[in-house]
């Protein structure tokens, strides 16, 4: 899904995910373009420019909206739960990034994590290096608007699904949400391995 794009070849387009540790839902990769110059730390629309895991789910809305109305490159993917049931977490991350890279133009991929991944897409360089959530703006960014998006599809899933409280836990395992799957079981929605292994150290 494309949210907005910018014919504009930046220097560096940012990438991140959010839901890799979940035992619910969908992971979601997020790109983004953004040519202005940020530093990790300043201030957008009030908020300051870090870790989305570290602001409210306000802050990040208002930052996401903040790119919205400045125009910026933002690109986001989903892998569904039967991808990561079938094929693993490793392979969704991978799967989602490479195809953000395929759609956008840009002259460096800057990814957050270390993954296996060609040195090169679409002839330009990729960076993939952990804590670049914490360090580069354009990850940060693209962190952010990974949150904002799949807080979005979690709490839409809610609504079928309310025992599990994935309103609040995003489809964490907090410990109402394994409490709910061992009275209710899983739903197709749930990751099987995850879910396994949360109950598992239950019992």
């Amino acid at each position: 899904m494309t949210v907005r794009h910018t014919s504009i070849i930046p220097e560096i387009c940012g990438l991140d995910e959010s839901g890799r540790g979940a035992l619910a839902g969908p992971l979601v990769g997020a790109a983004v373009i953004f040519a202005k110059p940020l530093r990790p730390g300043s201030r957008i629309a009030g908020v300051p420019l870090r870790d989305g895991k570290t602001l409210s789910p306000g802050q990040r809305r208002r930052i996401y909206e903040w790119l919205l109305r400045q125009g910026a490159g933002i690109y986001t993917e989903t892998v569904p739960v039967s991808a990561i049931n079938r094929r693993g977490i490793q392979h969704a991350n991978v799967r989602v990034f490479m195809s953000l890279m395929r759609r956008i133009p840009s002259q460096l991929y800057f990814i957050d994590g270390r993954l296996k991944l060609p040195h090169r897409i679409n002839g330009r360089a990729v960076i993939s290096r952990p804590k670049a959530d914490t360090t580069v703006s354009q990850v940060i960014l693209a962190g952010i608007v990974a949150k904002v998006v799949r807080d979005e599809i979690m709490s839409g899933l809610h609504l079928a699904h309310p025992h599990y409280g994935w309103i609040t836990n995003m489809g964490y395992g907090t410990d109402a949400h394994v409490r709910a799957l061992l009275r209710f079981g899983p739903t197709s929605h749930h990751r099987s391995l995850f879910v396994r292994t949360a109950i598992s150290k239950r019992l």
